[in-house]
């Protein structure tokens, strides 16, 4: 009776144990591809994703096909900066970033899929060749956009120079960054050939406000004007010159006008500031008008010189450029 009695435990045990595994293994066993996701080879990228339905385990699988690639790009990359003192390559990470970060994949294919237990495993294969010539030909666009508005850029005066480099700014970048993913996709781009030259307009186009040289023409009655955007403009990297005379100077005319109030025993003025920007040929480039208020309890002059240290703030919040209305 006993024998019996025990014999039937040990098979109870037996049988628990033997359906345990194969409770465990149904809730977590994932596939080997999960594990372990296909390497990226020469003709494919690969990217694994968990979702509730199998639309968003392949957006997910997507999103870690561009993080593989963000990952040895970014190694990549930080080493070239140093490689090149970090003079070349000083924005190319972030760039290269930011175009992977963009990426859509349009050659993924559904590869494999089987049940999670949050839902759906996904794996998705890129066809590497059709990534590359997809890439590429966003790349020769912003290329060939840069190329295009640079051409005869040195024939330029200062300004137009400046005009010419921040409108190609977004371009610039999206070549240094589509080229650097190219690098890494495609074993035929030519690196040097092409990222130096975009890299080079990228640190002058962050140069070019040096080379802006101003004069300004005021009246006797605005030199307190004239002194805070003296200051502003040589705080913003740019300078004023004491005449118009050197090639390439450009004339900052200021004007003022103002209106004069007391409220409540105290003195108020208001403030109107146009700064016009012209070349030596009397071409307007560009302006700018402030409005600005000052008031003290004493005189009018002490209001207006209130309002001359808001016209400073004002410029400082416009910026470098931006606050000539350039």
């Amino acid at each position: 009776m006993r024998s019996s009695a025990a014999a039937r435990v040990t098979l109870s045990l037996a049988a628990a144990l033997a359906a345990l595994p194969r409770a465990v293994k149904g809730e977590s066993a994932e596939p080997a591809w999960v594990t372990q996701p296909p390497p990226n080879t020469a003709d494919a990228l690969y990217g694994v994703g968990e979702g509730p339905d199998l639309e968003d385990a392949k957006r997910n699988a997507l999103k870690d096909a561009a993080g593989r690639l963000r990952v040895s790009l970014s190694s990549k990359t930080q080493r070239s900066v140093k490689d090149e003192n970090g003079a070349v390559y000083s924005s190319a990470l972030s760039e290269v970033l930011h175009e992977v970060q963009k990426t859509e994949f349009a050659s993924a294919v559904l590869d494999r899929t089987a049940p999670s237990v949050h839902g759906t495993y996904a794996l998705v294969k890129v066809d590497r060749r059709a990534f590359v010539e997809d890439t590429r030909a966003r790349f020769e666009m912003a290329l060939g956009l840069v190329d295009g508005a640079t051409r005869d850029l040195d024939q330029k005066p200062p300004i137009e120079q400046y005009r010419v480099l921040q409108a190609s700014l977004p371009n610039i970048r999206t070549v240094l960054g589509l080229g650097q993913l190219l690098r890494e996709v495609d074993p035929a781009f030519d690196r040097e050939s092409t990222l130096q030259p975009m890299a080079a307009l990228d640190e002058r186009a962050s140069k070019t406000v040096g080379d802006l040289v101003f004069a300004l023409e005021y009246g006797p009655g605005d030199a307190d004007v004239a002194r805070v955007v003296t200051a502003f403009v040589n705080g913003s990297g740019m300078r004023i010159a004491p005449t118009s005379d050197r090639p390439g100077t450009l004339v900052i005319a200021i004007s003022t006008s103002s209106r004069e109030q007391t409220i409540f025993h105290s003195k108020m003025v208001l403030l109107n500031v146009m700064l016009a920007v012209r070349n030596a040929q009397l071409t307007g480039l560009a302006s700018r008008r402030y409005e600005v208020n000052g008031s003290s309890m004493s005189d009018y002059a002490a209001a207006r010189a209130s309002a001359v240290v808001q016209l400073g703030e004002a410029l400082r919040r416009a910026g470098p450029v931006s606050g000539l209305g350039l």
